[in-house]
């Protein structure tokens, strides 16, 4: 449990547990079915824990494969061949990707988490349901950008500072016979039989943090089961397991980050877009917007019109149309008004905003604006 920092290595434990007790708990669920999404800087470990660790543990032998180069039906035939064994992939990247890969992709992973299928249709008229069972994998350098999928993953971030005096832990972790672990793991899970495994589900899922619910709550459950499952393991062959005790609580708290950034709307992940645009020089400073003091003003359709442009590669949020933009946005407590506006010094048909209102969680900090949290400090 040391081959990276806790905040990593519980979670991943924890989902390669609930893969081996998946067909005896996702009834549980109603037989929703989580993906693991690593994410974070390059060369930071996501792949390596993917290749070297997870897959090792499954008898996987084959290469890390490409998401990119992968096609909807060979990623459906995949998630079909087994309801316990991960499907892994790489290269989640949102410069390599184009936005109909990332349609595809979100697709399946979709499908992945309800178990339904992909009907494919043959020369002979015949219609093959391709059901996806699969638990999935997924590595790469930016979270997803579609709000539908916050509440069906398990997230982990990943970066050097994590990974700092953790390499040589993790070095003599690959080299342990990682197979072996995986059979015992599985001979193990059909001692405990179904019942057993269960009633570990209740007792985990009565343990989650109170203020997680819904299929986050469901997530949580999971995946500490899946980790109870490898310390029950290791304390059935002597191995004291009492240092785990502590992922029970990252596991929580990791569920609850994203709780936190599922209440993120896409509007306020398209206005973070624009902050990437301005630190990027995309959009002008006094021209197609100013900050003074804790409001921002937009000048939109120049801004919008360059935002189409740039988020076909390079956007986090769902793309939405200008005028579907502009009516969520009146809802919104930061939202301070519309109309002729000064950029500049010049009159603009324009929107202001009050920073300082946006939700906390949001990862934004404008140029010529600094923001931490809730707290605020114009410059």
């Amino acid at each position: 449990n040391k081959f990276n920092h806790p905040s990593i290595t519980y979670p991943v434990l924890g989902f390669i547990g609930y893969c081996f007790a998946k067909e005896a708990i996702t009834q549980k669920v109603e037989y929703r079915n989580p993906f693991l999404l690593c994410w974070g800087e390059p060369g930071s470990g996501k792949s390596l824990t993917i290749s070297r660790v997870i897959m090792p543990i499954f008898d996987i032998r084959e290469p890390l494969s490409n998401i990119g180069n992968v096609s909807e039906y060979v990623l459906a035939l995949n998630s079909g061949n087994s309801n316990m064994t991960p499907e892994c992939y790489d290269e989640y990247k949102f410069s390599v990707l184009t936005k109909s890969d990332r349609r595809i992709i979100d697709k399946v992973l979709l499908a992945t988490y309800a178990q339904t299928g992909l009907q494919r249709g043959r020369p002979n008229r015949v219609i093959d349901n391709l059901k996806m069972t699969a638990p999935l994998v997924l590595a790469g350098e930016v979270t997803m950008g579609s709000s539908s999928l916050d509440h069906r993953k398990i997230e982990v971030f990943f970066s050097y500072g994590k990974r700092k005096g953790t390499t040589d832990s993790f070095q003599q972790l690959i080299r342990q016979p990682l197979g072996a672990f995986g059979k015992g793991l599985l001979h193990h899970v059909l001692e405990l039989g179904a019942s057993k495994l269960g009633k570990a589900y209740d007792e985990q899922e009565s343990l989650v943090d109170s203020g997680i619910d819904d299929r986050f709550r469901d997530n949580a459950a999971l995946m500490r089961t899946g980790l109870w499952l490898i310390t029950n393991f290791l304390e059935s062959h002597r191995i004291g397991a009492d240092s785990y005790g502590e992922g029970f609580d990252i596991i929580d708290a990791g569920i609850m980050d994203a709780v936190n950034k599922a209440k993120i709307t896409n509007v306020e992940k398209t206005i973070a877009d624009f902050c990437t645009m301005a630190d990027l020089g995309k959009l002008v400073n006094l021209e197609d917007y100013q900050v003074k003091g804790d409001h921002l003003f937009l000048k939109i359709t120049s801004v919008y019109a360059k935002y189409k442009r740039w988020s076909n590669r390079n956007g986090t949020s769902e793309f939405i149309g200008k005028s579907s933009f502009l009516q969520q946005l009146a809802d919104k407590e930061y939202f301070v008004g519309k109309g002729t506006m000064r950029i500049g010094g010049q009159p603009h048909n324009a929107i202001k905003l009050d920073l300082s209102s946006l939700p906390e969680g949001l990862d934004i900090n404008w140029p010529g604006y600094q923001r931490i949290g809730l707290s605020k400090n114009a410059v």
